[in-house]
């Protein structure tokens, strides 16, 4: 990718410190503004700032349609810095509290893999079922379902950390558009969204998906350059192996995506290079070469770019980013044709 020298170098955002971000959804104005009011004096929280949007009163309606998901959109915008001043807002953490609904899966869908969705509902044995909302109306309820949601999405990304921040090899931060699965010809996005929802625990993923050996006669030379001492990567079922990289803090490939910076396709784009599930994924700059063992190399191979769709690359192997953004340092990329 070329880089735009009269951009300012970006600093890592360090996981260790700042301050983490917190959107509560579908709860009603009067509710809302109380416990935010709350959330906001609450001096034994970790450093958070809290915003949230007000939702419809009636419990039997859904509850995040179009216009609710357009405010999710906006209101994550904040932690997306711009590109003459760098980072205005870089959070250590994304968590989003939300009203489970029929239509929840909207909200969720619409999170992409950036933010961590954690569900407020009632503490098992309460006073209030686990499938009715109608608690929503209580100050009181609201009060202890939202302390009780925020300390379960607390201990759950800081579970993630470790895994998503710390490690350099992790199944949990593979380009979910691009590493097709084990066994299957589904891409790990299924898998990841199916943990998002509720239907799959995220330990099973580090427990499928393990990283196998490899030499360096079979592995081109820059998959072990720098820091890739290790020789252990993933490798999906298409046999294409995933590397990880990393480069100077000024060379994020969400520079040049020639997506509009107002847009939220530009947003995700941005948002899920730098975290996954909430979390920071090794300071927002990782990405990985995808590549074959020798001799093969990439031959017009049919991947996915998250500015531009479906695209054919070519080269010795392509730089994808977490977020599945695709450049070519020694090749070329080109749209592939519809069939």
């Amino acid at each position: 990718m070329a880089r735009n020298s009269r951009k300012k170098k970006r600093m890592p955002i360090n996981p260790g410190r700042g301050i983490d971000f917190v959107v509560l959804a579908g709860l009603p104005r009067d509710p809302l503004r109380s416990v935010l009011d709350i959330l906001k004096k609450d001096t034994s929280i970790t450093p958070t700032t809290f915003t949230g949007m007000p939702s419809k009163v009636n419990d039997k309606s859904n509850l995040y349609g179009k216009a609710m998901v357009d405010e999710m959109h906006r209101t994550l915008a904040a932690c997306v810095g711009g590109p003459e001043n760098g980072w205005t807002f870089a959070p250590r953490r994304i968590i989003v509290l939300y009203v489970p609904s029929v239509d929840s899966a909207n909200l969720i869908r619409a999170l992409g893999l950036a933010c961590y969705p954690q569900p407020m509902v009632p503490q098992p044995n309460g006073s209030w079922s686990e499938d009715s909302i109608s608690w929503r109306h209580d100050l009181h309820s609201v009060h202890d379902v939202v302390y009780y949601a925020l300390s379960k999405a607390d201990r759950s990304t800081n579970a993630l950390k470790n895994e998503v921040t710390d490690k350099r090899i992790s199944s949990l931060t593979l380009p979910a558009r691009n590493f097709y699965f084990p066994s299957d010809e589904t891409t790990l996005e299924h898998s990841y969204r199916d943990c998002l929802q509720g239907n799959m625990k995220l330990e099973q993923l580090t427990d499928v998906l393990s990283p196998k050996r490899f030499t360096r006669d079979e592995l081109p030379q820059q998959a072990f350059k720098g820091s890739q001492r290790a020789d252990r990567f993933f490798q999906d079922e298409r046999g294409r192996i995933f590397p990880p990289d990393q480069h100077g803090y000024n060379r994020y490939p969400d520079q040049s995506t020639g997506i509009d910076r107002d847009s939220w396709e530009s947003t995700i784009l941005v948002l899920e290079q730098r975290y996954r599930f909430g979390v920071v994924v090794r300071d927002g700059n990782q990405h990985y070469d995808v590549q074959y063992a020798k001799p093969k190399r990439l031959q017009s191979e049919p991947m996915y770019c998250a500015a531009e769709g479906s695209v054919l690359v070519t080269g010795t192997h392509a730089n994808v980013g977490v977020n599945d953004f695709i450049w070519t340092p020694d090749g070329k990329k080109e749209a592939r044709p519809p069939e």
